[in-house]
């Protein structure tokens, strides 16, 4: 069974207790951060203190220790013990030092299935986690993420905070990035992203990446082409303007200071994570899933969710679009009937 701990005033001592009698103010959204030993755990940690402060949430540190055997036998409880202890103390000390009120969750087992169980337990909204944890693999590292984050990625059923391993600023959630592309499940990110910047008082960028048409057959260009392709890539960006003009309104509605941005690209994955290094961003806020979800319902993300997973340096918070038709149509609707108010620029 797990066990909850909370650090008291004495430098790594913790008060433990288990969880059925720990109290839990489920009005206040759950955030699991995923804190190991690994050198990125302080950013994790971090991360989540300003999430958690963003969304008035109430904060749970987990750690998942690998249970050990020998020769198929049982750890000795006493040794097992002090393992726990010395894990819960390293963890109070760390909560302490970073000035948070957090509990902490400490469990055995497989760290994906004790994750997402931890976190479908206790009802988080959000989980966060490193892109990297210990006792990472060098083949890891080559394909951008570690194994476990990315279990967790695909099984969690809440929305998830990757810090890259690389980020070394101190989280201030000053500038959001939001991508949509046009469909529902790409929009089901600015609600997130309107809470965060609601409560830091953020700006908001809403882009859109537009490709340019293709000629399907590979044949030389007949007259008329060039000018073709021009007024269709015309069309787009305009199209494209009046769609973030819409999606804007709503947002300065409830207060939030947005700007709209309209780029061109060949492969909306590269140019997104292109622009997120020409600009300065503290976070970026998009959907699991987007356009492309229709074509391929199978997959637990879309191609520019899982390239900007493993390559952005800038914090990416994952949502679990709503794949549920009467909803998505009635958020369409309210959209499409929103009026477009005064441009406000972050």
């Amino acid at each position: 069974m797990p066990q909850t701990m909370r650090p008291n005033t004495a430098t790594g001592a913790a008060e433990i207790s288990f969880p059925q009698f720990a109290g839990t103010n489920r009005a206040k959204p759950v955030i699991l951060a995923c804190v190991d030993r690994s050198r990125h755990g302080r950013r994790v940690l971090a991360h989540a203190s300003a999430l958690s402060s963003a969304m008035d949430g109430q904060l749970i540190l987990i750690r998942v220790l690998a249970p050990h055997f020998d020769n198929d036998l049982p750890p000795d409880p006493v040794e097992w013990e002090a393992q726990r202890r010395e894990a819960g103390s390293a963890l109070a000390r760390m909560v302490e030092r970073a000035g948070v009120d957090a509990q902490i969750v400490l469990t055995e087992g497989r760290p994906v299935a004790e994750i997402c169980h931890e976190a479908e337990r206790r009802g988080a909204e959000f989980i966060v986690i490193g892109r990297f944890g210990e006792g990472v693999e060098d083949g890891d590292c080559a394909v951008g993420m570690g194994a476990t984050t990315r279990a967790v990625l695909e099984r969690a059923r809440g929305k998830v905070l990757l810090v890259p391993e690389d980020d070394q600023c101190a989280p201030n959630y000053r500038r959001i990035l939001v991508p949509l592309d046009g469909s529902c499940w790409a929009e089901s990110a600015q609600p997130t992203a309107t809470r965060i910047a609601r409560s830091t008082g953020a700006g908001v960028v809403l882009v859109q990446v537009v490709t340019p048409p293709e000629f399907v057959c590979p044949t030389p260009p007949e007259p008329g082409d060039a000018e073709l392709r021009e007024r269709i890539i015309d069309r787009n960006n305009r199209a494209a303007r009046g769609y973030l003009e819409r999606q804007r309104g709503v947002l300065a509605e409830q207060g939030v200071v947005v700007r709209t941005q309209v780029i061109g690209g060949t492969d909306p994955r590269h140019r997104l994570l292109e622009l997120t290094r020409e600009e300065t961003f503290d976070l970026v806020v998009l959907s699991a899933r987007g356009s492309g979800f229709r074509h391929l319902p199978g997959l637990h993300f879309g191609s520019v969710a899982a390239h900007l997973s493993l390559h952005s340096a800038t914090p990416l918070l994952i949502v679990r679009s709503d794949t549920d038709v009467s909803q998505r149509t009635g958020a369409r609707q309210a959209v499409a009937t929103a009026p477009a108010r005064a441009a406000l620029h972050a």
